[in-house]
């Protein structure tokens, strides 16, 4: 009777450690899952800063020549003083790529090597004019929306995560 219980022990026993490890594994996986997702949410708040940065610039002392130069739903090329030295910048936002791949890039004329590419699983813009109504002519733009979705796929060992933020604004330029 003495062995029956021993045994008995044995195997409560492992399967309470099995429990508790498989326990822990899951809490390891959901905080590393978190932790990438908070990142990518950072990520997209400081691009964020930076589009809203330039976008509400758009024009701003610009005296001659067109303020936006060219707009799609894909891309803009704008003219500002992006950081008041009193020289127009030149900066223009692209996405390629192909779905869910895309890359959003950062061209400015502000110093070489300003440029920077940014992946994104969509990118897309809407230009206004002031009456409300869709319009691509760059004269008739006043207000412009970015949406924006960044994702990253996280790969652990048991399931893939999808981590990421979808953004959305309306800029409305005062110099335009």
């Amino acid at each position: 009777m003495h062995h029956i219980d021993l045994i008995g022990s044995f195997i409560i026993g492992g399967l309470l450690l099995l429990s508790v490890m498989g326990l822990m594994f899951y809490f390891n996986m959901n905080a590393h899952s978190n932790n990438i997702s908070q990142i990518e949410q950072k990520n997209t708040t400081e691009f964020g800063r930076v589009v809203e940065h330039d976008f509400n610039k758009i024009g701003y002392r610009v005296l001659s020549g067109e303020k936006i130069v060219a707009i799609d739903s894909t891309s803009i090329t704008f003219r500002a003083d992006l950081n008041n030295d009193g020289v127009t910048d030149s900066v223009r936002y692209t996405r390629t790529g192909r779905r869910p791949n895309f890359i959003l890039t950062r061209h400015t004329s502000m110093k070489p090597g300003s440029d920077f590419p940014f992946a994104v699983g969509d990118f897309s813009l809407k230009a206004y004019s002031s009456a409300g109504q869709v319009t691509w002519n760059k004269a008739d733009v006043r207000v412009i929306e970015v949406k924006m979705l960044i994702q990253k796929e996280v790969k652990m060992q048991q399931q893939v995560d999808q981590a990421g933020a979808y953004w959305t604004r309306r800029f409305h330029p005062k110099n335009l």
